[in-house]
Formats: C-alpha cells, sequence, structure tokens
C-alpha cells in the first residue's frame, strides 16, 4: 500500500477527516476546540498520511516552542494500524523539524505503548503524574535531534515557568460540568495534560461573588470545593481601586450585576499581574486590542489559547514592549538607602538574616572603585531590581541580583542579563560570572535564555571575540578554564559540544554561546536585509549613542530580541542564519545610512497574513498595526513575511556603500539591496571583519 505523507496546507477535505478522525477517538486524545484544528492547519503544524485513494488515513498534530517541538495527537485509522502509517507520521515530523532540539510527548502508561515509542528511537527520561481527575501516571517520552547542547531536556524542563491564565467565572463552571456539551467542550480542552506546563489556571477573589449568585446551595457548595483546586491571585486595595479607575471607560454606563462582577473580575486579573484572561464573554472579547494595549493582558477565548499557546508563552517569558511602557531606568545606589533596600530585597524564603543582607550591601557601597551597586526603578520611582557588578582584570562578575516578582521579571531578567554582556563585550571582557548565591526563578530561567552555564562558583558566560574555527576556540576554552578553574562539568560540556559532528544547528548555538565570536568555514546561510534608517534607529541603531549602558534609558535599549517586518518575500530565507543590516539611503539621515551597521542572528522566520503575523510579534512593540498593514499594501489577504532576530552586535567601523559594493563584485555579486540578498560565508566574513575593526 502506498502512503503519501505531507503537511495538511488548508486542505479543507484532509482537514475535515482529521476533525472526524479525532471524534471517532476523542476519549483517548482528550478534548480539543474544532477551532483550534483550524488554526494548526494554517500554522502547518497537522500532518496527514493519505493512502493512494486519497484518503485521509491518520494524522499528527504539533506544537512548537522556541527549543522543541511537542506532539499533540498521533492517530492512525483503526483499519490501517500496525501497517508503519504511525512511523511515516513520526519520520516526516523528525525530517522537518531537524533545527529544533528534540520531539517529547506525555503518553499515559496504561496506553501500553512503552515498546512503541522505543521502536521510534524515543527515549523514556521521567514519570510525570497526571494531571486530570484520575491521575493518570505519564511517561515523559523525548527524541533527541542530535545538536550538541550544554543542557539536558530535563534540566531545560525545570526551569520553564508557566504562565499566569485568569479563568472567567464561564470557563471555570464549564470545567467542573459533569456532561459534556457544545458550550463547555472548548473550556474543557484547557485541562489536557500538554498544556499544563505551561499554564496555571487561576483565579480571583470575585469568582466567590459569582458562585454566591447561584441560587442552588449544591452547586454552591461544589463550586467552592473546586476553588481550591486553583491559585487565587490576589491584588492589593489600592491598585485595584486604581484599575477600577482605568478600566471603567471601556465599560457601558449602565451595568447589571453580572456586568459589574465581569468589571471586578477583569480588573483584578489586571492588578494581579495574570498574563491571559480567558472567557466565552463576547462584550469582554470584542474590547480585548483596547484592553491589550492599554493594560497588556491577553484576553482570548479557549479556542485562540490553544492555537497561540506557543506564542504567548514567548510573550510571557520575554515581554519588551511591556517594560519599555514601564519607563524605568537604573541609577547608582545612594547612602542611606540601605534599610529600604533591605526591606525589598531581603530573601526571606531562603532564610536570608537581614542584618547579613545590610552588611553585604554595606562592604559593596563602602569599595565604589571595586564595585557599582545600581537599583532599576519603574513608574513612581517603584523598587524593581538591585544588582551589584564588578570589574576584573578579564571578567565582569555579579556577586548580587535581586529582582522584585511580578510579571515582568523574566523579561526584566533577561533585559539586565543582557546590558552586562553587552557591557563586557565594550570592553571586551572575556568572562561574565553571576555569584549570587539566592537566586529566583525568574533570575534561574533568564541566566538559561541568556546562554549562562551553571557551574561551582556561579552562573558563568564566556564572551570571544573575531572570526575563528573551531578548534582554536576549544584551545582558548581549555586554556582559560585551566586558569579560573574547572567549572563543575561546564568544561567537559563544552568539549562534548565542540568535539561532536559540527552541523550548521550546532554551530549556530554555538556562536549564541559565546557571542559575539564567529567560526569560520560553518556553513550557515548568510545574508544582507536592507534596513531603512527610521526602523533601524528603532530596532538597534540607536544605542550607538549609548557610551554608558547602566546610564542610559534602559526602555530604548531593549534588544536582546526583536522583530522585522517586510513586504518583499524570499521562501528560502529560514534559520538559523546569521544577517548584516544595510541602512538604506535617507537624505534625512545621510551619515547613517548607505552603510552595513550591525550584524544579528536570525531566530525565525514566518510568512503569513499581516494580522497573523502582527499577533504573534506584537510583544516587541516596536511595529504597530498600521506599519504591518503598510506593508501588505493594505491587504489584509496579502502574505508578509517576519523575521526574529537577536545577539545583535553593532559596529565599531560601519561599512560604507562603496567598500561594500567593491568585496560584493570581488565575491562576484551585483545587487543595489533592494531586497534580502545571500551572499557567500566568504563575502560575510570579510565585510564583519573590516566592520568590526578598531580601524
Amino acid at each position: 500500500m502506498r502512503i503519501q505523507v505531507e503537511f495538511i496546507n488548508n486542505q479543507p477535505r484532509y482537514l475535515d477527516a482529521v476533525k472526524e478522525l479525532w471524534r471517532l477517538n476523542r476519549r483517548t486524545l482528550g478534548f480539543f476546540p474544532d477551532g483550534a484544528f483550524n488554526g494548526y492547519a494554517s500554522s502547518n503544524q497537522i500532518i496527514v498520511a493519505i493512502d493512494s485513494n486519497k484518503n485521509c488515513i491518520g494524522y499528527l498534530l504539533f506544537s512548537v516552542s522556541k527549543i522543541k517541538v511537542t506532539i499533540v495527537h498521533l492517530c492512525v485509522d483503526n483499519i490501517y494500524r500496525n501497517s508503519g502509517v504511525a512511523r511515516k507520521l513520526v519520520q516526516y515530523l523528525k525530517e522537518n523539524t531537524r533545527q529544533y532540539k528534540g520531539i517529547a510527548l506525555k503518553c499515559r502508561r496504561d496506553y501500553g505503548l512503552e515498546n512503541f515509542w522505543p521502536r521510534l528511537n524515543f527515549i523514556p527520561l521521567a514519570d510525570v503524574i497526571g494531571k486530570s481527575k484520575d491521575g493518570k501516571p505519564l511517561t515523559y517520552w523525548w527524541y533527541d535531534q542530535g545538536h550538541p547542547t550544554l543542557f539536558s531536556i530535563i534540566e531545560e524542563q525545570k526551569y520553564q515557568l508557566k504562565i499566569r491564565t485568569v479563568l472567567d467565572a464561564n470557563i471555570f463552571f464549564d470545567l467542573y460540568e459533569a456532561e459534556v456539551t457544545a458550550t463547555n467542550s472548548e473550556s474543557k480542552s484547557l485541562k489536557e495534560e500538554w498544556l499544563q506546563d505551561k499554564l496555571d489556571l487561576c483565579l480571583t477573589e470575585e469568582i466567590y461573588v459569582e458562585i454566591n449568585r447561584q441560587d442552588n446551595k449544591k452547586i454552591r457548595d461544589i463550586s467552592r470545593s473546586n476553588v481550591h483546586k486553583h491559585t487565587i491571585l490576589k491584588c492589593k486595595d489600592d491598585e485595584f481601586t486604581k484599575i477600577m479607575s482605568r478600566l471603567r471607560p471601556f465599560f457601558w454606563e449602565e451595568l447589571s450585576s453580572s456586568d459589574e462582577s465581569d468589571f471586578r473580575q477583569l480588573a483584578r486579573a489586571i492588578a494581579s499581574k495574570a498574563e491571559i484572561f480567558v472567557t466565552r464573554d463576547e462584550d469582554l472579547l470584542k474590547m480585548s486590542s483596547q484592553i491589550h494595549e492599554e493594560f497588556g493582558l491577553n484576553i482570548l477565548p479557549p479556542c485562540d489559547l490553544i492555537v497561540q499557546i506557543d506564542e504567548l508563552f514567548r510573550e510571557y517569558e520575554y515581554s519588551p514592549v511591556r517594560l519599555a511602557g514601564s519607563e524605568i531606568r537604573c541609577r547608582l545606589v545612594r547612602q542611606g538607602e540601605i534599610s529600604k533596600l533591605a526591606k525589598k530585597f531581603i530573601n526571606f524564603k531562603e532564610g536570608e538574616l537581614k542584618h547579613a543582607f545590610k552588611n553585604k550591601l554595606s562592604s559593596y557601597m563602602a569599595a565604589p572603585n571595586k564595585y557599582a551597586t545600581y537599583i532599576v526603578e519603574g513608574n513612581n520611582k517603584e523598587l524593581l531590581a538591585l544588582f551589584v557588578y564588578e570589574r576584573g582584570k578579564n571578567s565582569l562578575e555579579v556577586p548580587l541580583f535581586r529582582i522584585i516578582k511580578g510579571s515582568l521579571s523574566r523579561t526584566l531578567a533577561i533585559y539586565l542579563l543582557f546590558l552586562f554582556l553587552k557591557e563586557a563585550v565594550k570592553e571586551k571582557k572575556t568572562i561574565i560570572r553571576v555569584t549570587e548565591g539566592l537566586l529566583s526563578d525568574e533570575i534561574v530561567f533568564a541566566l538559561n535564555e541568556s546562554s549562562f552555564r551553571k557551574g561551582q562558583n556561579g552562573w558563568i558566560k564566556i564572551n570571544y571575540y573575531g572570526i575563528i574555527d573551531l578548534v582554536e576556540l576549544q584551545k582558548k576554552i581549555d586554556t582559560l578554564l585551566e586558569k579560573y578553574g574547572r567549572e563543575s562539568n561546564f568544561s567537559q560540556k563544552i568539549n562534548t559540544v565542540l568535539n561532536s559532528k559540527a552541523d550548521i544547528y550546532s554551530i549556530y548555538e554555538i556562536q549564541k554561546l559565546f557571542w559575539p565570536v564567529k567560526i569560520k568555514n560553518s556553513d550557515i546561510p548568510t545574508y544582507i536585509v536592507p534596513i531603512r534608517p527610521g526602523w533601524a534607529m528603532e530596532l538597534f541603531e540607536e544605542n550607538i549613542a549609548d557610551h554608558s549602558l547602566f546610564g542610559a534609558n534602559p526602555s530604548l535599549a531593549l534588544r536582546y530580541e526583536n522583530a522585522y517586518y517586510t513586504g518583499r518575500i524570499l521562501k528560502s530565507f529560514c534559520p538559523p542564519a546569521m544577517i548584516l543590516w544595510y541602512i538604506t539611503e535617507d537624505k534625512r539621515f545621510i551619515s547613517n545610512s548607505k552603510r552595513i551597521s550591525a550584524c544579528s542572528f536570525v531566530e525565525k522566520v514566518i510568512i503569513g497574513k499581516p494580522k497573523d503575523l502582527y499577533r504573534r510579534f506584537r510583544r516587541f512593540g516596536v511595529y504597530k498595526w498600521i506599519n504591518v498593514y503598510e506593508l501588505a499594501k493594505q491587504d489584509l489577504n496579502r502574505n508578509v513575511m517576519a523575521f526574529t532576530f537577536c545577539n545583535t552586535e553593532l559596529f565599531e567601523n560601519p561599512i560604507q556603500w562603496n567598500k561594500m559594493q567593491e568585496i560584493l563584485i570581488s565575491e562576484g555579486i551585483k545587487t543595489q539591496l533592494q531586497s534580502i540578498t545571500r551572499i557567500p560565508n566568504s563575502c560575510f566574513y570579510r565585510l564583519y571583519n573590516l566592520g568590526t575593526s578598531d580601524i
């Protein structure tokens, strides 16, 4: 029997067949909204198996995060089971997701598949307690794509944080209704196992008001007992009152008792710093865009939450637009502030004593020539973070690093680490070491995200400069670690990576790990991307005038990761890739245009409709909807391209047009750079070397 495997590509016939296969097997596959199938199909995240008669006989539905792919459904028609269909579907997934670290899934142990997954080269890494009502045990299976990594997937899971998701009353009641109906099935899908690692399903105290409105005492008692299965998010009265006042204009003049409760529920969700509010209420959903713009809260129905979960999770991890709106600033700590800082930043959870904290901070303050002690303030001088850094001869040490827990703490931690990194790179320091002993979960997450690795004496980031080969890099690292002491098994892991088969994905990760180094002969695709001066200034160019990173306005420097849109689509353009930014000619920016000014890594490339792309990348905050709409020629059905980029390195010696053209022509390239242009690696390295030289 001939079986063809392909992405569904929104073909209605096959999509209907997928939904029918799910309906026939929903007892084991769990709840999944009809609209979510449509969303995953349009994102090319459903693979189908087609027989010789063009019938769909199986499907695989998967989600994608930054580092891995997760199998959500694997379903084969009963008639075709044990005929290799499942193997073909999984193999097709492997072949088309090689850029990720691997493929994960959770499978109930009582399904009897403990021999099936090993045959597909999956390994069982851990036992997991099921979150379903019966709490059936699960096995966490992992297929490794073979890219060397300094972190195991289990360690990655350990640092993963959940999105605080507030359930509206209608969703809460749906979850615990005994019968499954067309109305509540979408809500019930939020309890599926594959979402439990990503969502913390929370309630606000307003839920008690909603329960109290129920006439039936038995229902009230049952509902109150179900409340305790969720986290109750609380907020301060003054903050709640302030949000109520700001939120009131979004609602109509006359409010019913139900409307008033909705109003308070939403205000409590905002005041408690939740990231998502899930509801079926049409009136609340209609105001979702305005609420997000004003407060940063995503209001979604269950179906949209499931479709958008991976991008929402990334927004939760890193949302510079919200941080930039906080008007944060860094400043040196002044004498007389130690007692105030002690009240905010002592780690009582770990048993830290007040006098010990004050003595430590005083010792840093007493040696200003050795230590720099900073606080980060938000709106109304609200304390957000406290850190100390010490400049050694070859290193930048961070012995104190505290962040106030909140919805933006992960973004702020990533941002501050990137500031440390840029400061170290500016001074050509090889080591950044965070030796703070009482790190919060948010900072540990940020360290992992920012290519720091844990050793015996803190978290370490090694920086190398220029263009070198792998052998030379390995020698440099060995020498350095001998001098600074072997950092646990860090050195061994590095050597494992460097000694392994170095495919382009591995080289890409190594370059990020030791950024700003560039590894020669890597075969990573390289491009020149034209960008207008105005957008360059918004995305990265403004930092050229930043002579003191810690003294600059931090809201203007949130450039760890960003997104760029273009109406000119290059289908062969895909990650991993390295790009040189060419700033196009503009008479308003004569001195800063017609030159190659920076280099970045490309993380993700998406081609799609303008609304979909804007929704996925609006968290970066530079592009407004009107900008993306104009790129699409004001056509909602016209495709545009967006890509995310990171680790941007500004050139000390920007390359002017004539010199750039001289090098391009010598490499056999004739282009006016009207669109993204691929260049040979040899050309990229020549331009990069020229741009980063001191001449």
